[in-house]
């Protein structure tokens, strides 16, 4: 294992590897990220995506961006927490099906690409495997970044989707009808979709310069594996389609990598067996949902999964106390928000001493 050292925006990272690296390992422990609310927000210099020029000043994001997370990371550098310093440029969700197809369409934080047929055969046809002007911004994104900041964080870009999210993408809510009276071409349109995803990252692995070693999955330090994958697309499915339609893509994509991180949504708790069952995975997250339980008022529902998986999930202070036996029988990642830096003390400490590692 490579040396680290502190770094500019993290002071303790050599001791969060070491911390990150035996939860991978181990039977049962947490890992805490805590959430400043006592410092003031720093407004974004970032633009709505939509007036952004990308053919005009491709790097204008790439420059807001380095500026906004610098500040961001640089005061809160001295938390004793577990967090990983990271950069995620936000080209919104769609940004890998504008890699793909060349197309992509920008809202003011988010972006889309639009259906590519009238029937899932015409879908099925989708053209793929040329380089275009997104797949040219991502890299020059993640390379001026890494280039300014990648001594002392990591960078990479969220939305890369499994081949269920791009089929979603590419045919819009038909898929749902589809799956019960087309299965066969729903299989051959995510093969197709499979083999995009993984060129469209294999551009990213070939031409982006990372600075130091590992990568970050999510917030997870890993010798390697998978920065971000999303599957947005499971809270839609019964856990039976899911097991046929999403599972076995997602884990020819995390045995390809090595592992790595799952970004789910809360309104999929009824695929938490399929995710602690995904060869491969190591970690995912429960995104808040409106109208859905959040992720510590359904622990119960879910908790077994992070016997098989880490799980990162956001909950109070007091939760994390009162739960503390109940978080001793898994592998956690947890947010949790404070309000003063002696209750941001106190609640590492409590974290690191009643949960430990093993």
């Amino acid at each position: 294992m490579p040396e680290f050292k502190p770094l500019a925006f993290k002071t303790n990272f050599p001791e969060v590897v070491v911390r990150h690296r035996a939860l991978q390992r181990a039977r049962r422990g947490a890992l805490i990220r805590v959430h400043r609310l006592w410092q003031p927000p720093l407004p974004s210099p970032v633009p709505p995506l939509e007036q952004i020029d990308f053919q005009a000043d491709p790097l204008k994001l790439a420059r807001l961006s380095t500026e906004h997370f610098s500040r961001l990371l640089a005061r809160r550098a001295d938390s004793r927490d577990d967090s990983i310093p990271v950069m995620c440029p936000r080209f919104g969700s769609a940004i890998f099906g504008g890699m793909i197809t060349g197309a992509l369409s920008m809202g003011s934080d988010t972006s889309w690409i639009h259906e590519a047929g009238a029937t899932l055969e015409e879908v099925g046809q989708f053209a793929w495997g040329r380089e275009n002007s997104w797949t040219e911004a991502v890299v020059a994104t993640l390379n001026y970044m890494n280039e300014k900041v990648g001594s002392d964080c990591y960078c990479y870009v969220q939305g890369f989707p499994t081949p269920l999210e791009l089929v979603a993408q590419l045919r819009g809510q038909a898929i749902y009808y589809d799956v019960y009276d087309s299965p066969d071409t729903v299989m051959q349109v995510l093969d197709r979709c499979f083999d995009a995803i993984m060129w469209a990252h294999g551009i990213i692995d070939r031409k982006v310069n990372n600075r130091f070693p590992g990568i970050c999955a999510g917030q997870l330090w890993m010798e390697r594996g998978l920065p971000f994958l999303s599957d947005d697309f499971n809270v839609n499915l019964s856990a039976e389609h899911y097991r046929q339609y999403g599972q076995p893509y997602t884990e020819r994509i995390y045995k390809h990598y090595g592992g790595g991180f799952l970004h789910i949504h809360c309104k999929a708790y009824h695929q938490k067996d399929i995710l602690a069952a995904t060869e491969g995975l190591t970690m995912f997250n429960w995104r808040p949902d409106p109208n859905v339980p959040l992720p510590h008022e359904a622990f119960e529902q879910w908790r077994d999964s992070a016997n098989q998986k880490i799980v990162w999930f956001g909950a109070p202070a007091d939760f994390i106390r009162a739960h503390v036996s109940q978080l001793r029988e898994g592998r956690f990642f947890i947010d949790v928000e404070t309000h003063s830096a002696a209750e941001e003390e106190a609640i590492i400490d409590f974290v690191h001493r009643e949960l430990p590692i093993e």
